[in-house]
């Protein structure tokens, strides 16, 4: 029984352990795809709502986890993009989603002043990435004859 102690020869099964889900794991097993998104942003951790994004996209729910959003729960979502679009290890997948929150929410710019601040934000940095890169290639292409005159 459940009381008696095992005996010395006795075969002992380990208990399984049940692992805790976080949050967004278990929005995404319900197929609640916006609130596993929000549950990400409040992560607070970019690894974390990227892997939350990829899950999204890998199951074709970014669009339906991104409309029908109010100003304010839109706002974290426009934050993470604006800070992290010009990161280079996640760029190529924000730049993604950044297209799709324009493609959603294109029509109703101008409507809400904190929504337009945070694109107008997020346009200044890509600019400035935009800039900075155009730099460096110039950079590049003035050094390049430099190295390989150097190297011959």
């Amino acid at each position: 029984g459940r009381g008696e102690k095992a005996g010395a020869g006795d075969f002992q099964v380990a208990a399984q352990r049940q692992t805790n889900l976080s949050t967004f794991d278990k929005h995404l097993k319900h197929f609640r795809l916006s609130q596993a998104l929000d549950a990400a942003l409040t992560s607070h951790k970019p690894e974390v709502v990227v892997s939350v994004i990829e899950e999204l996209i890998a199951r074709g729910g970014l669009q339906s986890a991104i409309s029908g959003r109010h100003a304010d729960s839109l706002m974290p979502l426009l934050d993470f993009l604006t800070k992290y679009v010009a990161e280079p290890r996640y760029s190529c997948l924000l730049a993604e989603v950044t297209e799709a929150v324009l493609d959603v929410y294109g029509q109703v710019v101008g409507q809400s002043p904190s929504v337009d601040g945070r694109l107008r934000l997020m346009q200044d940095r890509l600019q400035a990435e935009v800039r900075l890169q155009q730099e460096l290639q110039i950079l590049q292409g003035t050094l390049e004859p430099i190295l390989t005159g150097a190297l011959a």
